[in-house]
């Protein structure tokens, strides 16, 4: 396990715990989104923060090279076991569709877990468009599902989680466990996300550093590890550009903003003006640099 800042201050305010016990990283999983810059929303706000975003979301998940991304990490499944032919695949915030389409070209049965209603819409439209029809959408947050009487208990040969903020805990991620039968597929961000716009937008308003993005990933790892999951943990980095015109910028710097903050009347205005200052030829250009987790479990 890499070690990180955030793990060492959570277990330090801990210290009866002992470092094998599930229970003490559950907790210091739970006190790091806490003690985080990261602003924990409610189900209704989350559901509602995705609706705004589902444009520019579909736009860059659904792109050529996010599906290029995705490809190769079903061929890694494939490399260390998972038999996707045939397969009975949960995916958990299923979203627009990136991991759901792929899969559904092999396997027999796909359930596309998704509470966003544009995001849903977009899943059943590409679905009758292109003629796909293993594919059931249940359009309801993870958080309220009941597995035993949606017949879920280890019933699917794979379960997908990729990015989705319904697992959040450890009940949320038993949850995913207890579906199913053989692996379970976790992406997740790994203690680095970094937009140079949006930290410098960060300085200019508040005066102070951009905060680090949560390390939950490795919280998740170490709690499955102790308790005696056979797993296997990738992380990597990714660097991507993105250039959109002001208005569409100043809307999603606006967005990333409100995962840390409360809006306060005038920051839409300080946002607008920044982008205009920042922008050339009438398209404000981010880099983005992100440390991606994976884990695969072997239940």
């Amino acid at each position: 396990m890499r070690e990180n800042q955030s793990s060492k201050d959570c277990a330090g305010q801990n210290n009866n715990h002992s470092f094998k016990d599930p229970s003490a990283w559950e907790k210091w999983w739970q006190q790091s989104r806490e003690h985080c810059c990261y602003r924990d929303r409610s189900l209704e706000e989350t559901i509602e923060f995705w609706s705004r975003k589902a444009e520019s979301f579909q736009k860059n998940i659904m792109s050529d090279k996010h599906k290029k991304k995705v490809i190769e990490t079903l061929r890694w499944l494939q490399q260390e076991g998972v038999t996707l032919e045939g397969a009975t695949v949960l995916d958990i915030g299923a979203g627009p569709g990136p991991f759901t389409f792929p899969l559904a070209e092999t396997a027999q049965e796909i359930v596309a877990l998704e509470p966003v209603e544009s995001m849903v819409e977009y899943l059943r439209k590409k679905m009758n468009d292109e003629g796909y029809d293993n594919i059931h959408i249940l359009p309801l947050p993870w958080e309220e599902i009941n597995i035993e009487k949606e017949n879920f208990k280890e019933h699917f040969d794979l379960v997908v989680a990729s990015m989705t903020p319904g697992i959040k805990n450890g009940e949320t991620l038993r949850k995913a466990l207890a579906c199913s039968k053989k692996y379970f597929y976790l992406n997740a961000y790994a203690g680095k996300r970094e937009n140079d716009m949006l930290n410098e937008l960060w300085t200019r308003l508040t005066g102070t550093k951009m905060p680090p993005w949560p390390d939950h990933i490795f919280y998740i790892h170490n709690l499955l590890y102790t308790e005696g999951y056979d797993l296997i943990l990738n992380v990597w980095e990714e660097k991507r550009v993105e250039e959109h015109p002001p208005q569409e910028a100043a809307h999603n710097l606006l967005l990333s903003l409100q995962s840390y903050i409360t809006p306060y009347p005038g920051l839409k205005e300080e946002i607008e003006n920044f982008v205009q200052e920042k922008a050339t030829n009438g398209t404000l250009k981010q880099t983005i640099v992100s440390r991606v987790g994976s884990i695969l479990i072997r239940c």
